[in-house]
């Protein structure tokens, strides 16, 4: 969370077993100040502050063995 910024990274262990399809990685964004029940994804509204975000959680992610993430870790 930044300010009244929340940002939502979906999908990151992929997903889906046998058959069904594999979850695709998403990003959902939410004002909660003005949506505190995050019932408006607006990430496609505000793609500044998606980047944004995602360059902070990047910086603060430390890869682990033991917990590893393939979508993270590249």
């Amino acid at each position: 969370r930044m300010g009244e910024w929340k940002l939502l990274r979906m999908n990151l262990m992929g997903g889906g077993k046998g058959k069904a399809k594999a979850a695709v990685a998403s990003e959902e964004l939410y004002n909660i100040a003005t949506d505190p029940a995050e019932t408006k994804n607006v990430a496609t509204d505000h793609p500044e502050i998606v980047a944004k975000l995602k360059r902070l959680m990047a910086a603060q992610r430390t890869p682990s063995a033991d917990f590893p993430m393939a979508a993270l870790d590249q």
